[in-house]
């Protein structure tokens, strides 16, 4: 299989090596539609318990807190980021963090920072449902969790979701020539 992406082909070989392919993404556009480019994971909390996922779509619920999924969701990003109500603009900047923007003032204001989470070994992780993932209960490594930009952990853009997502430990090598 050949596919060009961005003037580069892009071969898929096989393979046992957990490497993440190049991001392939589509713009969406919305402010909480967000994309990792890197290795990192998003990290969501429901019911107490942390799940993790590179699918970037994200809404606001009723109390104006950043949630994966679906509107009106109780899954939410960790760690919890509020979104006040006078807010008009959302930016995500590469690094996670969160600024907002009011509707009568020029001025960002800082509303949160988004941490990914790294994992040394994918496989330990498990398909949970709809896109979100678990450590196994076999896992013996907890994930690094940093401020994206930094490590493998990636950037995070704004506007844009990955669209080649796929299970975590299953992804296929990708050899980038030029």
């Amino acid at each position: 299989m050949c596919v060009f992406l961005c003037g580069m082909s892009v071969m898929k070989i096989e393979s046992d090596r957990e490497i993440h392919p190049p991001c392939l993404t589509i713009r969406t556009g919305k402010p909480l539609d967000l994309c990792v480019q890197g290795e990192g994971y998003f990290q969501v909390e429901t019911q107490g318990q942390m799940h993790y996922t590179r699918h970037g779509r994200f809404f606001l619920n009723r109390k104006r807190e950043v949630c994966w999924g679906v509107e009106n969701s109780e899954i939410v990003l960790s760690p919890i980021i509020n979104i006040p109500y006078e807010a008009s603009k959302v930016f995500v900047m590469r690094d996670g963090t969160v600024g907002v923007q009011s509707s009568d003032e020029g001025t960002l204001t800082l509303a949160g920072c988004i941490q990914l989470a790294n994992f040394e070994d994918p496989s330990e992780l498990q398909n949970h449902k709809n896109g979100l993932c678990r450590r196994k209960e076999s896992a013996t490594k907890q994930p690094h969790v940093q401020q994206p930009g930094y490590g493998s952990a990636g950037h995070i853009e704004q506007g844009f979701l990955e669209t080649n997502l796929s299970p975590p430990g299953k992804r296929s090598t990708y050899l980038v020539m030029k």
